[in-house]
């Protein structure tokens, strides 16, 4: 079961750099303040919740 948790959280940040690399890219400016917001949006429902619920 850890290997599966791990390999799933590994697949949501591979994700999570995607989106970052596309916002960063899109708007310079916006960036920063866009990436402090999805970092805490990440971290709170991407990572946290989807792993728990996986491990049921």
């Amino acid at each position: 079961m850890k290997v599966i948790e791990i390999s799933k959280k590994e697949e949501a940040i591979n994700l999570y750099l995607d989106v970052t690399t596309l916002v960063i890219s899109t708007d310079r400016e916006k960036s920063q303040k866009k990436l402090k917001e999805l970092q805490f949006e990440f971290t709170k429902q991407d990572v946290i919740s989807p792993s728990v619920e996986m491990t049921e």
